[in-house]
């Protein structure tokens, strides 16, 4: 009470944060959405349905692309009214944290999965 300035400084600090949090979030979508546009991976990954890739992302990241991407695959398979495999690349350097998240989320899901190696998911939908 009685620091008006400080307040205000306060608030700019709040509204930038969120800003940066916002354009964090932003930039992270386009670098994955980039990483499958390099030519030389083109001939390597199938146009439709390509693997979900979520090596290098923390935790919160990972679940939110994986939901996102899931979902949108979900979508094809009620629309086309056919199976669709889908893969799920976790980090194989450290596969303790990040594959252990992604195998819960596949379970809470009721999803049907298998885990080929440490970290590479098949996923049924």
């Amino acid at each position: 009470m009685g620091n008006n300035p400080l307040a205000k400084d306060l608030t700019l600090k709040e509204l930038y944060s969120i800003q940066s949090r916002l354009a964090q979030e932003k930039a992270r979508e386009t670098t994955y959405r980039q990483r499958f546009q390099i030519p030389e991976l083109q001939g390597l990954i199938q146009e439709q349905n390509p693997p979900i890739d979520l090596c290098g992302l923390h935790i919160s990241e990972a679940m939110h692309v994986l939901n996102y991407e899931l979902n949108n695959r979900r979508k094809i398979v009620r629309s086309t009214g056919r199976r669709l495999q889908a893969m799920i690349i976790s980090s194989a350097r450290t596969p303790a944290r990040l594959t252990a998240a992604v195998e819960q989320y596949l379970m809470e899901h009721g999803l049907q999965y298998t885990q080929a190696q440490p970290g590479l998911f098949r996923v049924l939908l």
